[in-house]
């Protein structure tokens, strides 16, 4: 019997990360919600990344909210068996909020878009190790 060929998967790095995590939250229904305050959800059009730090999301009512991935208190996913709740939450860096959730959709979408947020808020920072 031959073994089986396992193909190495890809390096990542922030600028896939950047991509994908704008894919993903144009292609479907992603929405987000700053907190505190009585802000209505917003369906988010696009998003720019700017030097892997700066996440701009356009919303729907023609607003946009900026996210400073180098001031990012924490990113954790917030899992839910109803879909639609489960988001992914920012903790700090978009001002002038404290936070920002992101719904994207299944656990699973919750998942992935957290990770990499997470991996380009590693990358944003000097001092952490962010090689695989």
């Amino acid at each position: 019997m031959a073994a089986q060929q396992v193909v190495p998967a890809k390096p990542r790095t922030a600028a896939g990360a950047s991509k994908f995590v704008q894919d993903m939250l144009t292609r479907g229904t992603a929405v987000a919600k700053p907190w505190p305050g009585f802000v209505r959800n917003s369906r988010i059009t696009s998003v720019g990344v700017k030097g892997g730090c700066l996440v701009t999301l356009t919303l729907a009512d023609k607003s946009a909210l900026s996210v400073k991935l180098d001031q990012v208190v924490a990113i954790r996913p917030l899992y839910s068996a109803n879909a639609p709740q489960a988001s992914v939450e920012i903790k700090g860096g978009a001002q002038p909020y404290e936070g920002l959730d992101i719904f994207v959709g299944d656990n699973d979408a919750v998942r992935r878009v957290g990770d990499a947020l997470e991996f380009m808020r590693q990358s944003c920072d000097p001092s952490a190790k962010t090689g695989f």
